[in-house]
C-alpha cells in the first residue's frame, strides 16, 4: 500500500507487518534489532500506544515489564523528547498499533489499515482500498511462534478508527 500510495498511515502498518512477517530485522517503532516474538510484539504495541496518545516518557518500572525492551536510558528519552510529540510520529505509532492488533486478531476490521488518502492528499478510491484489504486478508495468518496463547477479545467490525 505504501509503495503505491505513499500514504503516511500505510507506512506504520507496513513496518509492523514486515517485522512480524520476518522481512524486517528491526522493530517497527522503537527500531531495535530484535526479531519478532509474541512478547516483543506486545511491547511494541504498548510503546506505540503511549506515543500515539502523546503520553510522557514512561518511568523505569513500566519498561521493565516488557521482554527485550530495556529502553529506560538516555538515548530513548532523547528520541521521545524530539519525536514522540510530532503528529506524523503519533500517526505512524497509531498505525503500528493497529497493524499489530490486527495481526493478533484483536482488531478484525482490516479496513482500519487501508488509508483513505494518498501521500499527495488525493483520495484513494473504495475499489483500491478494497483491493488493499483483500491483499491483507491473504496475509492474515500469523507466523509460527507469534500465535496468541489465549483467545483475545475482538473488536466489533467497523469499531476501529482510521488514521486518514
Amino acid at each position: 500500500m505504501f509503495g503505491s500510495t505513499e500514504a503516511p498511515p500505510a507506512l506504520g502498518a507496513r513496518s509492523a507487518l514486515s517485522w512480524i512477517g520476518g522481512l524486517s530485522p528491526t522493530t517497527p517503532l522503537v527500531g531495535l534489532p530484535h526479531g519478532p516474538s509474541q512478547s516483543r510484539a506486545i511491547a511494541e504495541f504498548m510503546v506505540a500506544n503511549k506515543v500515539a496518545a502523546g503520553e510522557e516518557y514512561p518511568p523505569a518500572p513500566w519498561w521493565a515489564k516488557y521482554d527485550g525492551f530495556n529502553l529506560d536510558r538516555a538515548h530513548s528519552r532523547e528520541w521521545w523528547a524530539v519525536n514522540a510529540y510530532w503528529g506524523y510520529t503519533r500517526e505512524n505509532a497509531q498505525d503500528v498499533q493497529l497493524a499489530i492488533g490486527w495481526a493478533f486478531g484483536v482488531i478484525d476490521n482490516v479496513a482500519v489499515l487501508t488509508p483513505a488518502r494518498a501521500g499527495d492528499g488525493s483520495e484513494i478510491g473504495v475499489e483500491r482500498r478494497e483491493h488493499f484489504a483483500r491483499m491483507l486478508h491473504r496475509l492474515a495468518p500469523l507466523p509460527p511462534g507469534l500465535q496468541p496463547q489465549a483467545e483475545a477479545g475482538r473488536v466489533a467490525p467497523g469499531a476501529g478508527q482510521t488514521s486518514a
